[in-house]
């Protein structure tokens, strides 16, 4: 699996969105239709939930010995809900993005053409910035992140993959790369970065005959 940090930084004016636009198209459709599978899924789940749920109770109310009960019980095909249907993601938090990977599909791009709004966002906010920029550092090296809360089951992930592409000006990137806390951390070092010269007043109008 390929994963590529990216930050693009451009005025304002030199179609930063209508190029994302166009880029992202095709996984815009893709999602769409997981979308659709995913919802088809969902409804055949519950109702396959129902039904696990009326036959575990009725081996329970039965009256056979605990060891048979253990053993029907055991042969009874637990549901599997299906996977979420989201590849795309603008502005979440590191907990959501590991929520997004535990119940979803394990390539997920982080992509945004006005990128202030992650690096403005609630994961890039003081209090959780380090825990963020570290984690984001941790899907970039191909680890296996891991979270342990009081009152859930421990969780690894394996096999997950995270794009990141961000296009934002320049006033706004600034805040990104002169933060020292970032820098430190080395997650700028895990990024190319691009700020193409705008061709402004350089393409000079040429006149045509349309009609031809």
């Amino acid at each position: 699996p390929i994963s590529l940090f990216l930050l693009t930084i451009g005025v304002s004016g030199i179609r930063k969105t209508e190029v994302d636009n166009h880029a992202i198209e095709p996984h815009r459709e893709l999602e769409k239709t997981l979308q659709e599978e995913f919802n088809r899924k969902q409804k055949e789940h519950k109702l396959d939930l129902d039904i696990y749920k009326h036959e575990k109770d009725s081996i329970l109310r039965g009256k056979d010995s605990r060891e048979v009960k253990r053993a029907s019980l055991l042969k009874l095909p637990v549901p599997t809900p299906p996977t979420n249907y989201h590849i795309l993601t603008q502005e979440p938090s590191y907990e959501g993005l590991f929520k997004l990977f535990h119940h979803g599909q394990p390539s997920i791009g982080l992509f945004s053409d006005e990128g202030g709004r992650f690096i403005g966002g609630y994961g890039m906010s003081q209090e959780h910035q380090l825990k963020t920029v570290s984690g984001l550092c941790e899907l970039w090296d191909g680890k296996s992140p891991s979270r342990v809360r009081s009152g859930e089951e421990p969780v690894t992930l394996h096999g997950k993959r995270l794009s990141f592409h961000l296009m934002t000006q320049p006033e706004v990137a600034m805040v990104l790369l002169s933060n020292s806390l970032i820098q430190s951390q080395g997650f700028l070092s895990r990024c190319l970065i691009t700020y193409p010269t705008p061709s402004f007043g350089t393409r000079l109008y040429r006149s045509l005959d349309i009609s031809q």
